[in-house]
């Protein structure tokens, strides 16, 4: 057997010269060097695009949800506004929805009275709250003075409630925050 001996082939400069004319001339090696800035701002447009879309979505959610936990808290104080009304005898507008389950209630409430130096100034402050929270004043537009308006009158009508609550020694604080203005929760409600 022979060996094979290792032959080594000198490499001429007129070789090296075709072989570095051999590479394409349209290759751009400065945009390597870019490679990283332009998936960076690709990838920022991108974001920026997607972000602009969900925040769109997210703050719509936001703002039906805080819409309705505000009609919430309106409407109860509302209820409650009419239950102290019709518990003192104060005359109020009927409604359209009047039933007779609604008239035998009102027949069949606890007069609510306040010391007597007190029962006409409890009358008003009742008066008062049905004003606030009457839903045909409320607008339902969603324009900056309309939110704020409609801020204004909640902040009032919770601290009306405060107010009657003192005077006829009631609190249901259980059931609404009136700092916040959002309906309570516990742990029984789960």
């Amino acid at each position: 057997m022979s060996a094979s001996v290792p032959v080594s082939v000198p490499i001429s400069s007129s070789s090296h010269a075709r072989q570095s004319s051999e590479q394409p001339d349209d290759l751009d090696l400065d945009s390597l060097l870019n490679l990283e800035d332009d998936f960076y701002t690709s990838g920022h447009a991108q974001g920026l695009q997607d972000g602009l879309r969900q925040s769109r979505f997210e703050s719509r959610v936001f703002g039906v949800e805080q819409g309705f936990q505000k009609g919430i808290v309106i409407g109860r104080l509302q209820a409650r506004a009419k239950l102290w009304s019709a518990r003192l005898g104060v005359p109020q507008e009927k409604e359209i929805h009047t039933d007779a389950a609604a008239e035998d209630a009102q027949k069949t409430l606890p007069p609510l009275k306040a010391q007597e130096r007190l029962q006409k100034t409890l009358e008003k402050h009742v008066e008062r709250l049905l004003a606030y929270v009457d839903p045909s004043t409320l607008s339902p537009a969603n324009t900056d003075d309309d939110v704020a308006e409609f801020d204004d009158r909640l902040k009032k009508a919770l601290a009306k409630v405060k107010v009657i609550e003192r005077m006829i020694g009631e609190n249901e604080d259980n059931h609404l925050d009136t700092n916040s203005g959002k309906p309570a929760m516990k742990m029984t409600d789960f």
